[in-house]
């Protein structure tokens, strides 16, 4: 298993415009944050893009304005006048499963934990 920045970009290149240094910090993180021994050789990378894509979704949702990591569910429901926002319920009976199924990048994350992890994930983050 290989975790680079360019492994990174060509599986995720909706990143690009982020810039290395932005990357490389997330990339950092995905890779510190998870047991990659759980997993076999061959699909830790995407393991790790899958979830540093996730943090940089996060990230850029957050930054835009657009809600926050503690928001993790879709909207379901906004008002304007009187503001008001409805979050959808999950369908997960798991609130770990929640965080991730607030992006394309965590859902695929998960996948590949439920797929390929040979025993239990610990996620220190």
């Amino acid at each position: 298993m290989t975790v680079s920045l360019s492994g990174f970009k060509a599986r995720y290149d909706e990143f690009d415009s982020k810039g290395d240094p932005w990357i490389q910090v997330r990339l950092d993180d995905a890779t510190s944050d998870i047991n990659l021994n759980v997993f076999p050789d061959h699909i830790q990378d995407r393991v790790v893009y899958a979830l540093a894509a996730h943090y940089m979704a996060l990230k850029i949702k957050q930054t835009n304005g657009q809600g926050n990591a503690g928001a993790s569910l879709p909207v379901a429901s906004k008002s304007v006048d009187k503001v008001s926002v409805g979050y959808a319920q999950s369908a997960s009976t798991n609130a770990t499963d929640d965080g991730y199924n607030s992006t394309i990048y965590g859902q695929e994350f998960m996948r590949l934990v439920r797929t390929y992890s040979i025993k239990a994930v610990s996620i220190n983050g």
